[in-house]
Parts: structure tokens; C-alpha cells; sequence
């Protein structure tokens, strides 16, 4: 009788570890890939923004499907192998986009095939735009038969005239324009009618909001009665300081120094620097 149980024991447990093993092998699958399967992908490029602190930095885009492995190479020596990163350049340029793409592989290989799609990027380094928002005084003031010169005369930013000198100019972002004298300003024989010297600013060129705007060839426009830098004599038409708007040549402009120049008629030009605070 004892023979007969161990003999029905171990025929039950038998049993078990058949059935087990068997629920194994039908849950483990080994697929084999004869073929390759090529990827599918594609990219966009779109810089963050037109200023000079965002037009530096790109966010790309990229839908991928069928991909094993990917690389992006952004022209400038910095890969990435994130699906969509954002990278900034650190040089104004002409820049050639690299995604390197690889499918599924087959069976026994390491990577699928490989397909490379590019594109081109041009970021522009500073213009005249860049750096004239902000807030700018008066440095030096010359004249003469050309933008430039100071043939006829210099002030030579000699300090004689403290109260031109602190004048402030703030130009905004979204097109504004204002002028703040403080306590005075520089006052010429043509308004007092009694010689020149510091003294309360004279209708219409006193403390006031205008608006501006910058042309192609970087032609400086300020908009409105009284609206003007440094010198309000000087008009495109004249020196007799009546107009409801002038327009100045930006000849250099940098983060912290702008040079600009009016023709005020027959060829007598004014050029004026100015300081950035």
C-alpha cells in the first residue's frame, strides 16, 4: 500500500512540473526579424524669438518612427540625442542641421539602416535694432560738409554744458520714445532770443512721449513735435528746429556707444554720440 501512494506522488508531481514548463514556453516568444525595417522621421527648426538674446537659441522638433537610434549634430561641433532639444550658438552663422537616423535592425545586427536628413539655419548677428532699445544721454555734438565730420565745429564732449549733458533718450521695444531734461537743458540763441545758456526747456521740446522706428539702411525715425536727439535745431530740412519728425543715419552703434547724423539742408550735417546708461 505504501509503494502505491510514493508511486501516485510522484506521478502528480510529474504532472505539475509538465504543465508548468509547458505555460513557460508558450509565454516566451523569440521573434525573429529576417528583414530590416527602414525609419521614418522627419524635423523642424524654429529659433526661440527675432531679438538678439533669443534668436541665438533653436528648439527642434522631430517625429520618428521605426527608430532604434538617433543622433543630431548641430553644425557648430555639439551633438544631442534627445528627441527634441533645444541648443543655443554661441556664433552668429550659416549652420547645417544633421539628424542621423538608423531603423529596426535584423536579426543578428547591431543597428538598422541609417538615412540622414539636414537642414539650414542662419542666425544673424547684432543689428542697430539690438541695441537701441534702452536709455541714452548726450556725449559729443560736430558739424560739417559730410556725416562724420567736425570740420566746422566740435563740442569735443568738453563738459561745458552739463545740462545738455544729462539729458536722457529711452527708446523701448514696442516702438516708444521719451525725453527727460531733468531740471534743464542746452538752450540756443534761435529759441531765447538772448544767446545760449542752461535754462527751462521751450515748447515743444520739452519732457514728452513720441514714438520711433528704424528703416532698411538703418535710418532712425523719431515721430511727433518736440521729438529729437541732442540738437532740436536740426530738422531734415533745416536749423530752424520745426518738424513733426526727422530722421537720422546710424552710423555705429554698439551695446554701449550710438553715432547718428542729420543733413539739416544744404549739405551741412550735424553728428551727434551719445552714451547708453
Amino acid at each position: 500500500m505504501k509503494r502505491k501512494l510514493n508511486l501516485l506522488l510522484i506521478t502528480s508531481l510529474f504532472v505539475i512540473y509538465s504543465c508548468d514548463k509547458n505555460d513557460d514556453d508558450e509565454n516566451t516568444q523569440t521573434i525573429e526579424i529576417d528583414q530590416p525595417i527602414n525609419a521614418s522621421a522627419s524635423f523642424t527648426a524654429s529659433a526661440l524669438g527675432e531679438d538678439l538674446d533669443s534668436r541665438y537659441t533653436y528648439k527642434f522638433n522631430s517625429v520618428l518612427e521605426n527608430t532604434s537610434v538617433f543622433v543630431w549634430n548641430f553644425g557648430d561641433g555639439n551633438t544631442s540625442s534627445e528627441p527634441n532639444p533645444t541648443h543655443t550658438y554661441s556664433r552668429a552663422g550659416d549652420y547645417t542641421v544633421k539628424l542621423t537616423v538608423y531603423g529596426i535592425p535584423a536579426t543578428g545586427t547591431l543597428l538598422g539602416p541609417a538615412d540622414q536628413l539636414t537642414q539650414s539655419i542662419s542666425i544673424e548677428g547684432p543689428k542697430a535694432i539690438d541695441y537701441i532699445p534702452g536709455t541714452w544721454r548726450p556725449y559729443n555734438l560736430y558739424v560739417g560738409p559730410s556725416a562724420g565730420s567736425g570740420e566746422w565745429w566740435n563740442y569735443g564732449a568738453n563738459g561745458s554744458r552739463p545740462c545738455l549733458e544729462d539729458d536722457v533718450y529711452t527708446f523701448t521695444s514696442d516702438g516708444k520714445f521719451t525725453i527727460s531734461h531733468g531740471d534743464g537743458t542746452w538752450l540756443e540763441d534761435w529759441q531765447t532770443g538772448n544767446g545760449d545758456y542752461c535754462g527751462t526747456p521751450i515748447s515743444p521740446y520739452v519732457d514728452g512721449s513720441f514714438t520711433w522706428s528704424l528703416a532698411t539702411g538703418d535710418v532712425l525715425t523719431l515721430n511727433g513735435d518736440g521729438a529729437y536727439l541732442v540738437l532740436p535745431k536740426a530738422t531734415n530740412n533745416g536749423q530752424d528746429g520745426i518738424a513733426s519728425s526727422r530722421s537720422y543715419d546710424v552710423l555705429n552703434i554698439s551695446p554701449t556707444t550710438m553715432q547718428i547724423a542729420i543733413e539739416a539742408g544744404g549739405g551741412v550735417w550735424w553728428t551727434l554720440e551719445l552714451v547708453k546708461n
